[in-house]
Formats: C-alpha cells, sequence, structure tokens
C-alpha cells in the first residue's frame, strides 16, 4: 500500500536557518508528493520483479519498469486531482501543476524530480522508510541500503550521503543546470530521505521541507547553522 505520512509538525529548512512550524497549506500539498514518491518506488519495484520472471534482460528490464511506473502514477495523479474548469477554460489546481521529469528522477538516490508547470520549478521529494516495496529484489535491496544510512548517520561525523548514493551529485547538478540554479529547487523530505534532502540543501544552497526528518550528528549541525 502506499505510505502516506501525517505530521503534525515540519521542520523547515533552508540551507542557512531552521524552523519548526504547524503544516501550512502548502505543505499539505507536500505530504502528497511524499506519497506519490513511494508509490513511484513501489510501482517500480512490482513492475520489474514481473519483467524478470518473464525473462527480459536486466538494464530492459529496468527501462521499462522506470517508463511504466512514471506513465502510470503521473496518469493516476492526473485522476485524482484533475483541473477545474470555469466557463469553457481550465484552471489548474495546487497538485495538478505538478508533473513528472522523468529524464532527471533518479531511482537510485530515490529523488523523484517533479516540475511545477504554473512556476517552471523544480521540487526533488525523497521518500522515507521502507520506500522500496517490501519483498520485491529491488524494493528489499534499496530499503537495506536506506537502513545502512541510517545507521552510517548515527555513527559519523562525516556526511556519507554520496558514498552511499553516488549519483546524488550528478543528479542534483542536472537538476539545477535544467531549471536554472538553487532559487529554482527546492526539496521535499521525510523520514530517512532527509539525509539526503539535508545533504543537496547544504551543498547546493537550496531550500527545502523535511517531514519527521531522520537525522544524525550532521543534520541536527545543520539544523542548528
Amino acid at each position: 500500500p502506499t505510505r502516506k505520512p501525517t505530521p503534525q509538525t515540519v521542520i523547515t529548512k533552508t540551507s542557512k536557518s531552521t524552523a519548526i512550524e504547524k503544516m501550512s497549506d502548502v505543505e499539505s500539498e507536500q505530504v502528497e508528493l511524499v506519497s506519490l514518491a513511494y508509490k513511484w518506488r513501489s510501482t517500480y519495484d512490482k513492475t520489474l520483479d514481473v519483467l524478470l520472471k518473464d525473462n527480459l534482460e536486466q538494464s530492459i528490464a529496468e527501462q521499462e519498469a522506470k517508463k511504466h511506473s512514471e506513465t502510470l502514477i503521473q496518469d493516476e495523479f492526473d485522476m485524482k486531482y484533475p483541473p477545474m474548469v470555469e466557463g469553457n477554460e481550465e484552471v489548474g489546481t495546487p497538485l495538478n501543476k505538478y508533473k513528472i521529469n522523468s529524464k532527471l528522477s533518479n531511482l537510485n538516490t530515490g529523488g523523484l524530480v517533479l516540475t511545477n508547470t504554473e512556476t517552471g520549478k523544480a521540487v526533488i521529494v525523497f521518500p522515507g522508510k521502507e520506500g522500496g516495496e517490501v519483498g520485491t529484489t529491488s524494493g528489499d535491496l534499496v530499503n537495506e541500503l536506506d537502513n545502512s544510512s541510517v545507521n552510517k548517520a548515527i555513527t559519523n561525523l562525516r556526511d556519507q550521503t554520496p558514498k552511499l548514493y553516488p549519483e546524488i551529485d550528478d543528479q542534483m547538478k542536472n537538476v539545477l543546470d535544467e531549471y536554472g540554479g538553487k532559487s529554482r529547487v527546492e526539496s521535499v523530505n521525510y523520514s530517512n530521505g532527509n539525509l539526503k534532502g539535508s545533504y543537496i540543501n547544504r551543498k547546493y544552497g537550496i531550500s527545502g521541507t523535511s517531514f519527521d526528518g531522520m537525522a544524525g550528528p550532521v543534520q541536527i549541525r545543520d539544523m542548528i547553522e
């Protein structure tokens, strides 16, 4: 099933400051984006298992599973949040404006990239614990990796994120290049996903919102600073 965070408070982070506040309407939208990221990963894992059982070559199966996952969840998201009609014109709703950027979304980092079609800006979403579909080969592997990242975050004074997710820097550089710099990109991070979100907030100076974010010594230092 799709997991959906229901926090009472959130930590709103920028590269410079931290504030704790009640959920706003925007943050409620961001919770829906986290749920979308969970479904993206879950659908991919289940589809990949089916394709591999049909003896499809690994690399082809991965490409097809990613394509299927992104098409399916975007269609379902659009149906769940359709535009309103005023007169003869369609008027966007708060969530209908988000579209998946398939080129820049990366399952190896867990970062789902969405375009806000009203502003042209990007949101990169990092889901949290058990982001992978339990009981699938790829899902169990990513959950093991994410759990390892938590253990390392607790016990290390240096950020281990780029070692554990070696594609995260290339992903962020490509996102920043495509969308026009740090002022046009933000992150939404949930639970364990805060480790990755905190890393890119710090290194690339982008703003971010973390829901119930997991934090080790490095992330606590980020909040203080």
